[in-house]
């Protein structure tokens, strides 16, 4: 790479380049790797006996770039509940201008922004993916003939006691070669972390297609609820398509949200899930199973057997996101509380068979870390609760090593350079609960979500609520998850195969080039398409929305060979196929499809010819 890509940090108010800091109370450590991109990891710690001198502003990345002309910054914002989730970010930053990105209550990809950034500079881009999963701020500032960049944790100006020790942050910086634009290094970064931070445990390899069992209450009697669970597990085995079953905030006593702190299994499941994980495993299908265990409600179990954990705030003096006065954070910055909610995890896993961990965490949690701070020890209850949430996870992927963890926070508030490098997520917006939603189609706000954060994070996926082609191909990514109710008598079974075989086809080519062929749009009366292509082969999906006018859409292709022969196969919405023979050039000039009604969908797969 031709640029120094700088770190910084302020020891008692003077900056140092953290590679250079000479302190007998502070010592930086500062690792890097990767080829074609620099990954940064940096963490302080005091080796003396004494407290350390005040620390601000630890920066990951600080640096400076000379500019004459255009400065152009590309994002997408973080994960709403509604229409706004994953936006296209796209900002001119002119002279004079400071223009700051810093995420919502301490949640790392939390409405507004999320820590995925391209900067172009005088024509050349420059790609920061930012590693911390609290509060984090990036930063850039435009004069004259530079522009500053800089990045890291935001709340910021603490001391360090004796032997403490704590990573601080992380960041991917890629930068262009000369044949790339802001564009191509997004597809870059996007195999980085497919092939170099792959957070899929070796067993499964692929992405899960997920199966959401939402139609088994827990009310009636025992045998009723594991009859009706095993019901939909056989079906849904019946059609050979899904890999684990989702059972949801349902399992245990008192239920969802105010069941939240209690690990005791819902008095109907007398046998645990056990019944469900053996039915599943005689298939070689997985369980997983959702926990919250960094909120804490209002008299549930960690609520009265272990307040001195929690963390809470007075009447939301700090002006908290949704604030709820029955929400406690669980302090597992605290060493104590770790150990209780990592060996209580561990058990219920063991005791239930359960193979693949889903984590939700439905609450703000910046106030509650800053309002219970040390005196001149700012940030650092979030700096040792983000640690062990590392460790959590760290922990339960090494203890088991075939688990796979779907992260969830209220929909996809946590996605950041750490979590994707340790889990996957199945459900990137809380705003995909159901098959309609105010003001727009679900199928609307899944189209827009992948044509945006589908060119930074390749595995995340939403819900499909019927077998639609059109609902299914909005949701499908590198995976999908299915909410049917396949306990229902009246349950299409050859349906439901037609999808999952549909979907199993189609998801591999996900781990290659992501092309969007639109700009993302909330318009009802347009076409929406976008391309993945794979080595030689890939395919296109087209979206029909529901008022638009027109039946025929021209398809620019991407990535072809100009004078290579393809086969295409059209796959239309009832998802008949029919194939023809082209030329590359016939692809990449255009090739026009029909969809003769609103609310469908085509594919267009093209597959080189020997």
């Amino acid at each position: 790479m031709d640029v120094k890509f700088n770190a910084s940090i302020k020891l008692d108010g003077k900056k140092y380049n953290a590679f250079d800091v000479d302190c007998e109370t502070v010592k930086v450590d500062i690792t890097e790797r990767g080829n074609g991109y620099i990954y940064r990891r940096m963490a302080i710690s005091n080796p003396s006996d004494k407290n350390s001198v005040q620390i601000t502003q630890p920066k990951v990345i600080d640096m400076c770039l000379p500019c004459n002309g255009e400065v152009k910054l590309h994002s997408v914002a973080g994960s709403h509940s509604n229409w706004e989730s994953f936006l296209s970010i796209d900002e001119n930053i002119g002279v004079g201008q400071v223009y700051e990105m810093i995420p919502e209550n301490g949640r790392s990809s939390d409405m507004n922004v999320s820590p995925f950034i391209d900067v172009t500079v005088d024509g050349k881009a420059y790609l920061f993916a930012l590693g911390w999963t609290g509060q984090w701020r990036f930063t850039v500032t435009r004069t004259e003939d530079k522009v500053y960049i800089s990045g890291g944790i935001n709340n910021a100006d603490f001391y360090l006691k004796p032997n403490e020790k704590y990573f601080i942050g992380s960041v991917l910086v890629m930068e262009a070669n000369e044949t790339e634009d802001a564009a191509a290094l997004r597809r870059r970064f996007r195999q980085v972390l497919i092939t170099d931070m792959n957070p899929l445990p070796k067993k499964l390899g692929h992405m899960p297609i997920s199966h959401c069992e939402l139609n088994c209450p827990l009310w009636g009697d025992t045998k009723t609820v594991y009859d009706q669970h095993r019901k939909a597990i056989q079906k849904a085995n019946a059609t050979n398509g899904f890999d684990s079953y989702w059972v949801d905030a349902i399992w245990f006593e008192d239920l969802f949200p105010n069941g939240v702190g209690n690990y005791t299994l819902h008095k109907n499941l007398t046998e645990g899930l056990n019944p469900l994980a053996n039915e599943l495993h005689k298939a070689g299908k997985n369980l997983m199973v959702w926990f919250e265990p960094l909120r804490v409600r209002t008299g549930t179990q960690v609520y009265n057997e272990h307040p001195e954990y929690l963390l809470n705030v007075k009447d939301n003096s700090m002006d908290i996101l949704d604030y709820e006065p029955d929400n406690w954070v669980f302090n597992i910055g605290d060493d104590d509380a770790y150990e209780y909610v990592h060996n209580t995890i561990v058990r219920i896993i063991k005791e239930n068979g359960i193979d693949f961990f889903r984590e939700d965490f439905n609450m703000a949690p910046l106030a509650y870390w800053l309002e219970n701070e040390e005196e001149n020890r700012h940030g650092i209850n979030e700096i040792k609760f983000i640690n062990n949430f590392y460790r959590l996870w760290d922990e339960l992927r090494a203890e088991f090593p075939n688990m796979l963890i779907d992260n969830c926070a209220s929909g996809g508030r946590r996605i950041d350079l750490e979590t994707v490098q340790r889990s996957v997520v199945l459900h990137r917006c809380d705003g995909g609960c159901g098959p309609r939603v105010p003001t727009k189609p679900v199928e609307i706000w899944n189209q827009n979500q992948s044509l945006t954060l589908c060119e930074y994070i390749p595995y995340q996926s939403a819900s499909g609520w019927n077998t639609t082609a059109y609902s299914v191909r909005s949701a499908m990514t590198t995976g999908v998850t299915l909410v049917i109710d396949y306990a229902n008598d009246d349950a299409d079974d050859e349906a439901i195969k037609k999808v999952l075989d549909e979907v199993h086809h189609f998801t591999p080519y996900w781990e290659g080039d992501f092309y969007p062929l639109e700009k993302q749009s909330q318009a009802t009366d347009c076409f929406i398409a976008f391309q993945l292509a794979k080595g030689d082969n890939g395919y296109a999906t087209v979206f029909r929305r529901l008022d638009c006018k027109e039946s025929d859409y021209k398809i620019y292709f991407k990535g072809i060979k100009q004078d290579a022969v393809y086969t295409l196969r059209l796959v239309d919405e009832d998802r008949n196929s029919t194939e023809k023979i082209v030329k590359g050039s016939e692809l990449i000039n255009g090739y026009t499809v029909t969809l003769p009604d609103p609310e469908t969908s085509l594919i267009a797969e093209y597959l080189i010819m020997n």
